[in-house]
């Protein structure tokens, strides 16, 4: 795998990467570290800030505006990230996943592949989204809570912390 800094190489905002000054005009600021997978690129609006050793290891990820990305977070190809999340350290959003709009996810979150976040959701610290689950609007899951594969968390459920949930069929 192979890995070059964002700012040298990567497509940005639909069309052949952005300059310098064309950054700082649209508020984009990313860190020298950040990384995206060769080839990858990533479509972004204004306001967007990617932190300290952020890594984008696939193409088709969309940042909307405002988007904050903290330190050493991992996205994968595909995921689409709504206006105005917030993203703290150390989280993984594998492909396909989307994260609505105003939606907050605590450090050490783990988002799996293909789930669907909905606006103005809560993942506290230490949290596992498993795949394909969906949260709808306003939901809150509490601190080291491991929701299972394809679960669907009604809108403004709180899930308190420490809690394992199963899928029932």
């Amino acid at each position: 795998m192979l890995l070059y800094n964002s700012i040298e190489k990567a497509w940005i905002d639909y069309g052949p990467k952005l300059t310098p000054v064309e950054m700082r005009i649209r508020n984009i600021q990313i860190d020298p570290s950040v990384e995206i997978l060769e080839g990858g690129y990533v479509m972004c609006g204004e306001g967007v800030t990617l932190c300290r050793g952020v890594r984008i290891l696939g193409g088709a990820t969309v940042l909307r505006t405002g988007c904050y990305i903290g330190e050493r977070t991992t996205i994968y190809s595909g995921a689409l990230i709504g206006v105005g999340v917030k993203v703290w350290q150390d989280c993984r959003i594998y492909d396909n996943a989307a994260i609505g709009d105003g939606s907050v996810l605590s450090q050490d979150v783990i988002v799996r592949r293909g789930c669907n976040i909905g606006k103005n959701v809560t993942i506290c610290e230490g949290a596992t989204i498993g795949y394909g689950t969906t949260l709808h609007d306003n939901v809150t899951i509490g601190r080291d809570v491991m929701v299972d594969n394809r679960v669907i968390i009604g809108k403004g459920t709180k899930i308190p912390a420490s809690t394992t949930t199963k899928k029932v069929l």
